[in-house]
């Protein structure tokens, strides 16, 4: 109530609604507010209720200029009958989530989350691993022959069919005057489908 409000005295108009619902809990009228301006708290606000905000443009860079300039970026969504414009224009907003032609349409396999002060990360999809790896990488300088003579192979993977454990493959370069580099990349496999959680890279040297 206190963002309508100030959108009030700031000098929107209340379209519809715009009052509390009832006497009992946090109930607020369906609410509609036009009239608005880019620099009003009720445009640049995050709010979860049922409150529609109302901006007029002119054109499709005046459109992406509003719709960019806001410190959150978790979904939006657009209509159109182009679809060729709405690729393009889906491209240029800053959010986690773009719908056209839809709203709220989600699937577990495509990684959700937002821009900016949005979230932070991935929820769902292959994405949302990143979350849960540590990655370290060491830097070790080599002289450009050592590179160049370098011998890969790749050691093949143990296979498992029990999603809860992890599989790992080594990948050896041998490198010249008994050094070598070992990766160690670590799988889980989930639903016949092999994800690349983690990887380790170290070198051994003959001393």
């Amino acid at each position: 109530m206190g963002c309508i409000q100030r959108a009030r005295m700031q000098g929107a108009t209340v379209h519809l609604g715009g009052e509390r619902y009832g006497t009992q809990g946090y109930w607020v009228q369906p609410t509609i507010i036009t009239n608005t301006r880019s620099e009003m708290d009720i445009v640049k606000e995050e709010m979860f209720g049922p409150v529609a905000i109302v901006i007029k443009f002119v054109d499709e860079e005046e459109v992406m200029k509003l719709a960019n300039d806001t410190l959150y970026g978790l979904t939006a969504s657009f209509f159109t009958k182009d679809l060729k414009r709405g690729v393009q224009v889906a491209n240029r907003l800053q959010a986690g989530t773009v719908w056209v032609n839809c709203m709220n349409m989600f699937h577990p396999g495509v990684p959700y989350g937002g821009f900016k002060q949005s979230g932070i990360g991935r929820e769902c999809g292959q994405y949302a691993l990143d979350t849960c790896v540590v990655s370290s990488m060491p830097f070790i300088h080599c002289a450009a022959s050592t590179w160049r003579n370098a011998n890969p192979w790749l050691l093949p993977a143990t296979p498992t069919s029990n999603p809860s454990t992890s599989t790992r493959a080594n990948v050896l370069v041998q490198l010249p005057e008994g050094a070598c580099l070992i990766a160690d990349l670590y799988f889980i496999q989930k639903n016949a489908l092999m994800y690349s959680v983690a990887c380790l890279m170290y070198v051994v040297c003959s001393l």
